[in-house]
C-alpha cells in the first residue's frame, strides 16, 4: 500500500489531548491521529442497517486501552436475559407471543446483536494489537467470571 504524508497544524490544546489519548492506548501521536481519522470515516460510512448509536460505540473501541478492550471482548449477557429469550423462543414456537412479548423479544435480540458486534470488534482490535485471542473462541464463560487479560502473541 502506498502511503501519503500529511502535515497538520493542531492547537496546543488539541495536540495535548491527542498525545494524552495516545499514551492511554500505547500508540504514537501519529498513530492516534490516523486511528481518529479511521474512526471518523468508519462512523460516517457505517452500514445503513447499523443504528447510529451502535456504530458510534463500535467506532470508539479503537481508543480503548488493552484492559478495557479485553473487558469488551469478554462481555456476556446476564443469565436472566439469556433465560428470558429462551422462554420467549419456546413460547413463540408453542403458542405464539403477545405484542408486548414480541417487543420484549425484539429488544433482547437487539441487545444480543449489539453484544456480539462489540465483542467481535474488540477481539479483532486485540488481535491487531498482537494478542492471542484464542481463549475468546472457546466456550463463553459465565457472566460472573472475568479472567485476567491475555498475553501478547509471541
Amino acid at each position: 500500500m502506498t502511503m501519503q504524508t500529511l502535515q497538520l497544524e493542531l492547537s496546543n490544546e488539541l495536540y495535548q489531548q491527542v498525545k494524552q489519548h495516545a499514551g492511554k492506548t500505547n500508540r504514537t501521536v501519529e498513530a492516534e491521529v490516523i486511528a481518529a481519522v479511521e474512526v471518523f470515516l468508519t462512523t460516517t460510512d457505517a452500514p445503513a442497517w447499523l443504528p447510529f448509536a451502535l456504530a458510534e460505540e463500535i467506532a470508539q473501541l479503537p481508543f480503548l486501552d488493552d484492559a478495557h478492550l479485553w473487558q469488551a471482548a469478554r462481555q456476556v449477557a446476564p443469565l436472566e436475559k439469556n433465560e428470558r429469550i429462551q422462554e420467549l423462543v419456546l413460547k413463540q414456537q408453542a403458542e405464539g407471543l403477545t405484542a408486548a412479548e414480541q417487543q420484549e423479544a425484539q429488544q433482547l435480540q437487539q441487545y444480543a446483536h449489539r453484544l456480539m458486534l462489540v465483542r467481535a470488534e474488540a477481539a479483532f482490535l486485540l488481535q491487531q494489537r498482537g494478542y492471542d485471542i484464542s481463549e475468546l473462541r472457546q466456550r463463553v464463560p459465565s457472566a460472573q467470571s472475568d479472567p485476567a487479560p491475555g498475553q501478547p502473541a509471541a
